[in-house]
C-alpha cells in the first residue's frame, strides 16, 4: 500500500509524493503531522544550540573575569573592561583576551555584510540563488570556524538556513503551481478535443438525416406516384364498370340505400386524398366568391366610407406562451386597386404566415370555444373594436393526410387536433361520426349543417342534435328521427317542434318526463297530460296550473301516485270531491288540514279497521273500548 500523509486542515488522505493537499490546497510542510514535528525539532535544535552557545560564551566570561580577578592591576572582564583603580593611561588589552574581541569583531562585520549578500540574493535568479545560498552555507557552517566563532557562525548559518528552506519551499510550490497548470491545459485541451469530436459527430448525424429525409422524400414521391398511377386505373376501372351498369338493370331502392350505408362506413386513403383536394379547390373558388361579393358591396347606404373610429380593430394574437403579436387594421383593407377588400380570418393567417414563419394550412386560431373559420369576416367576430384569438400549429402527425389517417383510424379523437382543411373533409367527418356522434362537433360549420351527416348522427344517437345548427334543429323529420332514439333530444329541438303534439306525444311515449321540455301550449293540452299522469303520477309537476286544479286530471295522478298532491293547487285540496275521491288514502289525506271532517273519519275508520281485531289483554271494559276507539266516535 503507497504511503500517505494526513492533512491537519480537512484531515483527509493525500499520495505521499503531493506536496500540496488535493483537498484544500494547503503546503505539506504545514498541514502533514510529521513534517510540522521534524521542523519543530530543527528550530529546537537550533534554538537549544543558540542557547548552549550563549552560556557557554557567559561561562568563559566568567571564567575569565574570575581568572583574572586575581591578576595585578585588577582587571575583571565583564563585557566592558572595568577597573577599581584604572592606571594612566590606561593599558593596552591582554593577550589572552584579544581571540572574544576578535570572534565578536568578526561576527559583526559578518553579519552585516551577510545582510547585504542575502538583499542580493532576493534580485538574483532561481539557479545563482540557489548557488549563492549554498555557498553561504558551506562558508557559515560552524564546523568551519574555530571554537571562539562557532556561537556566531551557528546563527548565521541558522538564518541562512532558513532563508534556503523558504527557497525551496517556494520553488516546490512553483513547480506544483506549474504540473497543476499543465494539467488544467492537459484537460482543457482534451475538452477542445473531444467538442471536436462532438461537432464532428453532429456533422455526421445532420448529414445522415439530410439523407434520410432526401431517401424519404424520394419515397414519398415515388409512393405519390403510384398511388396517382392506381388512382386512374381504378378511374377507367369504374368508367368501365358504370358502362356496363348502364345495360345492367338498375338496383332497387333498398339495395341502394344499402350501398349507400356501406360505402359510409369506411374509405381507402387514395379516396380521402381524393376528396381533400375536391375540399381544397372547393374552399379556394369560395373564398373568390366571397370576396368579390363583399368587394361589389357598398360600404356604406351612402356610397361613403365608414368613420376611422367605426372601422379600426385591434387583433390580439397570443400562443400556450403568452402574447405573440398584435395586428392593428382596419375592417376593410385597400388593395393596390384602390377597392376595399374586407379582412377575414385567412388574411390574418397570411400575415402570422409571413411574421412568425407558420405555413397557414398548419395554423389553427381559436376564438372562445371553437375555431375561427377561414372564410369568416374579422368585422363579425371583433367585439368593441378587439378580437382576442389564440394560436395552434398543428404537428406533422395531424396535418400531414398520411399520418393523420393512420392516427385516425385507431382513434377518433385525433380529429379535434387537425387543422380546418381535414375538418372540413365529408368523409372524415362521416367516418367519425359513424363511430361517435360527438366527433360532428369538431366538424367545420358547413358539415355541422349537412342533412345526410346529421340524419346518421341522429340515428346513432338522438343527443347529437344538440350539435346541430339551429336549421336542423327546427327540420321535423330530423327532429322526430332523434326523438324516437333518445326522447331526451327534445330539449334541444326549436321552440316550434317541441310545440308540436306529434313529436312530443312521441317523447312522452317513451318516458313521460319529457313533457318538461313541451311548450306552455302542450303542457296544458288535457289529453296530454291526461296520459302521461296515468302512467307517471308525477309528471303532473310539468302540467299548466290550470290542469293542476283539474279534478279529473289530479284524480288520474292520484290514483298513480299519491305523492303528486304536492303539485296539485291549493285550492284544489279543499274540493269535497277530491276528498270523497281519497277516501281511506291516508297518504293523500294527511295534506288536509286538520279540522277536515273527512280527514277525522277516515282515520277513524282505519283505526277501527285496523285496531278492531285487537285483543284486549285488559278486564277492565273501559280500557277495551278505549283501545277500540269507542271513546272517539
Amino acid at each position: 500500500m503507497a504511503p500517505k500523509w494526513e492533512c491537519t486542515k480537512c484531515l483527509e488522505d493525500n499520495s505521499d509524493s503531493e506536496e500540496v493537499c488535493q483537498w484544500c490546497d494547503t503546503a505539506r510542510d504545514e498541514a502533514d503531522p510529521v513534517r510540522i514535528e521534524q521542523r519543530a525539532a530543527r528550530e529546537a535544535a537550533a534554538q537549544a544550540a543558540r542557547d548552549a552557545a550563549k552560556e557557554a560564551a557567559k561561562e568563559a566570561a566568567r571564567a575569565a573575569r574570575e581568572r583574572h580577578a586575581e591578576a595585578p592591576g585588577g582587571y575583571a572582564p565583564t563585557g566592558q573592561y572595568f577597573s577599581p583603580f584604572p592606571p594612566f593611561p590606561q593599558p593596552s588589552k591582554p593577550s589572552h583576551l584579544s581571540c572574544d574581541s576578535d570572534a565578536e569583531t568578526w561576527a559583526r562585520e559578518r553579519r552585516s555584510r551577510l545582510v547585504k549578500e542575502l538583499s542580493i540574493v532576493d534580485f538574483c535568479g532561481a539557479a545563482e540563488r540557489r548557488s549563492r545560498l549554498r555557498a553561504l552555507q558551506l562558508e557559515l557552517h560552524p564546523d568551519k570556524h574555530d571554537q571562539a566563532r562557532q556561537p556566531h557562525a551557528q546563527e548565521m548559518f541558522l538564518l541562512v538556513q532558513s532563508r534556503w528552506e523558504e527557497d525551496e519551499k517556494g520553488r516546490k510550490q512553483r513547480k506544483q503551481a506549474e504540473a497543476r497548470k499543465e494539467e488544467e491545459e492537459r484537460l482543457a485541451e482534451e475538452e477542445r478535443q473531444r467538442q471536436r469530436e462532438a461537432a464532428r459527430e453532429a456533422a455526421r448525424a445532420r448529414e445522415a438525416a439530410l439523407r434520410r429525409q432526401r431517401d424519404a422524400e424520394e419515397a414519398e414521391q415515388k409512393r405519390r406516384l403510384e398511388a396517382a398511377r392506381a388512382a386512374a386505373q381504378r378511374e377507367e376501372r369504374r368508367r368501365a364498370e358504370a358502362a356496363e351498369e348502364e345495360e345492367a338493370p338498375a338496383p332497387s331502392d333498398q339495395e341502394g340505400a344499402q350501398l349507400d350505408e356501406d360505402d359510409a362506413t369506411d374509405f381507402s386513403f387514395e379516396e380521402l386524398v381524393e376528396e381533400q383536394h375536391r375540399v381544397d379547390a372547393a374552399r379556394r373558388r369560395r373564398e373568390r366568391e366571397l370576396r368579390i361579393e363583399l368587394a361589389d358591396e357598398k360600404p356604406s347606404p351612402d356610397g361613403e366610407e365608414p368613420a376611422p373610429e367605426d372601422t379600426s380593430v385591434q387583433v390580439n394574437i397570443c400562443d400556450i406562451q403568452g402574447p405573440l403579436r398584435t395586428i392593428a387594421a382596419e375592417k376593410t383593407w385597400l388593395r393596390p386597386s384602390g377597392k376595399l377588400q374586407w379582412v377575414m380570418i385567412v388574411d390574418v393567417k397570411k400575415l402570422l404566415e409571413r411574421s412568425e414563419k407558420v405555413a397557414r394550412q398548419r395554423q389553427r386560431l381559436l376564438f372562445g370555444d371553437r375555431d375561427a373559420d377561414d372564410l369568416e369576416l374579422v368585422a363579425d367576430l371583433a367585439a368593441r373594436g378587439c378580437l382576442n384569438l389564440v394560436l395552434v400549429v398543428c404537428m406533422d402527425k395531424h396535418f400531414k393526410l398520411e399520418l393523420f389517417v393512420s392516427a385516425f383510424r385507431s382513434n377518433w379523437r385525433t380529429l379535434q387536433y387537425a387543422p380546418a382543411s381535414l375538418r372540413a373533409n365529408p368523409k372524415i367527418v362521416r367516418m367519425a361520426v359513424n363511430r361517435d356522434w360527438h366527433a360532428l362537433a369538431l366538424a367545420s360549420p358547413d358539415l355541422r349543417e349537412d342533412h345526410a351527416l346529421a340524419r346518421l348522427a341522429v340515428r346513432g344517437d338522438g343527443l347529437a342534435l344538440q350539435v346541430l345548427s339551429a336549421k336542423l334543429q327546427n327540420d321535423r323529420p330530423l327532429v322526430l328521427t332523434a326523438v324516437q332514439q333518445n326522447w331526451l333530444a327534445l330539449q334541444f329541438a326549436s321552440i316550434r317542434l317541441r310545440g308540436d303534439r306529434d313529436v312530443v306525444l312521441e317523447a312522452v311515449r317513451q318516458d313521460t318526463s319529457a313533457l318538461e321540455f313541451a311548450s306552455s301550449r302542450l303542457q296544458g293540452d288535457r289529453s296530454l297530460v291526461l296520459l302521461a299522469v296515468r302512467v307517471q303520477g308525477a309528471t303532473l309537476r310539468f302540467a299548466s296550473p290550470k290542469l293542476q286544479a283539474d279534478l279529473e286530471v289530479v284524480i288520474e295522478a292520484l290514483k298513480q301516485d299519491s305523492k303528486a298532491i304536492v303539485h296539485t293547487a291549493p285550492e284544489i285540496r279543499t274540493d269535497p270531491k277530491l276528498h270523497a275521491a281519497m277516501r281511506g288514502n291516508s297518504e293523500v289525506l294527511r295534506f288536509l288540514g286538520y279540522d277536515n271532517r273527512d280527514r277525522k273519519n277516515t282515520e277513524q275508520e282505519l283505526f277501527d279497521r285496523n285496531m278492531g281485531i285487537f285483543q284486549c289483554p285488559y278486564d277492565d271494559d273501559d280500557i277495551a273500548a278505549a283501545l277500540r276507539g269507542a271513546r272517539f266516535r
